[in-house]
């Protein structure tokens, strides 16, 4: 038998990279959001600079200009305030007016389609001074807006844009040395976690190969551990079992063959005349006024019933630890009239599931125990209607070939019942049996939708 282990190591090294790839996508989250947070309060600094020295400017050119700015005026001057924050701050400015309807503008080395309009100017229309970052085509642009206000009344919107592309770069650079870092790490964590899990688990694997030696059958297998943890501990339990196991193995194969041949020899054999017993005694039931059958079915109720009495006095002999063979004489067999006749029964067998065996027996001559190919015969057909698919046919052929008796039985098989050719019942391992005996072979085709039994005795 196979043993499926399922690795402390790979589960361990698993779990641990799961952790760490985990912890990896958390910690770049984080920094990200730091950095992130970092550019914006930049951002927002250098928003609030530009805010406190432009509106600072203008005030204080409309006090030396003696005016107050308004929805008229500001069209006139707005050209004279843009270039003179802009000489204060170099970065690009526009002007617009309250229905944001641009004014002037001055650009300083900003390309004309990262210029968009931005939810910040409609924010500024409402006293809401506020900054928004559009990506275009990998550029990142600032946009800072506000509302521009004498006497309470809303002359222009004061709006700047400036390139901040260069902080996300360094962002994204930072990210990436930090990936590298980590990979470092993952990479010296995962060999250290190897190294460990190694020394924790080659122990076991060692103990698990053993176990498995034990389980088939070699239990000379020395067991032998160096380790003062549980293992060790566990390594020494295995070893007393191990003893113990081989002080009683040879009274538990004694056992063991005592019950194989108890169970293979009698309780396959039995089911065969009881069944045809009651199919005969329900046909005399059907049809008591049919002389002809009356008499086969009292025949062959008599026949089946010394079989069944022979087979339980073969039974009370195995209770007693008696296994012997059949009393009869070793004889010149003719096979056909045996297989014709196991053949008429076991029909009625296989009406039941609507199987039909069709056969082609030839006379062949071999020298056997009656009983021994009464089972033979009977086991084989048995396990064809057992297995085989209801409304299907088995096909029997018996003929002799180059000084051999071909034995043939093939039939369409029932995959819903049906395992492997040595697992579809007794049956098999009495005509195993049999066959051994008579000095032949036993050959098994065991296809997608067919089984098939080939066996092959010396003739006469």
């Amino acid at each position: 038998m196979k043993i499926k282990i399922n690795s402390i190591k790979s589960k361990f090294l698993l779990s641990s990279i799961f952790i760490f790839f985990i912890a990896t996508i958390f910690l770049n989250i984080y920094m990200s959001s730091l950095l992130e947070k970092s550019y914006s309060n930049k951002i927002k600094r250098d928003c609030d600079i530009l805010y406190s020295s432009s509106r600072d400017y203008i005030y204080r050119y409309a006090k030396l200009q003696g005016i107050e700015l308004d929805q008229t005026n500001i069209v006139y001057l707005a050209k004279n305030i843009a270039g003179g924050i802009t000489s204060l701050n170099p970065t690009y400015i526009r002007i617009l007016d309250k229905d944001l309807n641009g004014l002037c503008e001055v650009n300083k080395d900003l390309e004309r389609e990262y210029i968009v309009f931005s939810d910040d100017l409609k924010a500024a229309q409402n006293n809401n001074a506020t900054t928004t970052i559009t990506k275009i085509n990998n550029k990142y642009i600032s946009s800072f807006s506000y509302g521009l206000y004498f006497n309470d009344k809303l002359v222009a919107i004061i709006n700047f844009k400036s390139d901040y592309s260069y902080l996300f770069e360094e962002k994204n650079k930072i990210i990436f040395n930090l990936n590298i870092i980590m990979l470092f790490m993952f990479i010296l964590f995962t060999i250290i976690t190897f190294y460990l899990t190694t020394r924790i688990t080659n122990p076991l694997y060692k103990l698990i190969n053993i176990v498995e030696r034990i389980s088939k059958g070699s239990y000379d297998t020395e067991i032998k551990i160096e380790s003062n943890d549980e293992v060790g501990i566990l390594a020494e339990k295995f070893k007393v079992m191990q003893d113990n196991i081989k002080e009683n193995l040879d009274t538990i194969k004694n056992l063991e063959l005592y019950r194989r041949d108890f169970f293979n020899n009698v309780t396959h054999e039995l089911k065969t005349p009881l069944t045809g017993i009651k199919l005969y005694a329900e046909l005399l039931d059907q049809n008591y006024n049919d002389t002809d059958l009356v008499i086969t079915a009292a025949d062959r109720i008599k026949n089946e019933s010394n079989r069944l009495y022979s087979l339980v006095e073969n039974l009370l002999e195995v209770s007693k630890g008696k296994i012997t063979e059949a009393q009869e004489n070793l004889n010149e067999i003719n096979i056909k009239p045996i297989a014709e006749t196991i053949v008429y029964d076991m029909q009625l067998i296989a009406s039941e599931k609507n199987i039909k065996i069709v056969h082609d027996i030839s006379d062949t001559h071999v020298r056997a125990y009656t009983n021994h190919i009464v089972q033979l015969l009977i086991n084989i057909i048995d396990n064809s209607i057992k297995y085989g698919l209801e409304g299907s046919n088995v096909y029997l052929s018996i003929f002799e070939k180059n000084g051999l008796c071909n034995i043939n039985i093939k039939n369409s098989k029932n995959n819903k019942n049906f395992s492997t050719a040595h697992g579809n019942g007794i049956g098999l391992f009495i005509v195993d049996s049999i066959v051994t005996k008579l000095s032949g072979s036993l050959i098994i085709k065991n296809n997608l939708n067919t089984f098939e039994v080939n066996i092959k005795t010396p003739c006469l």
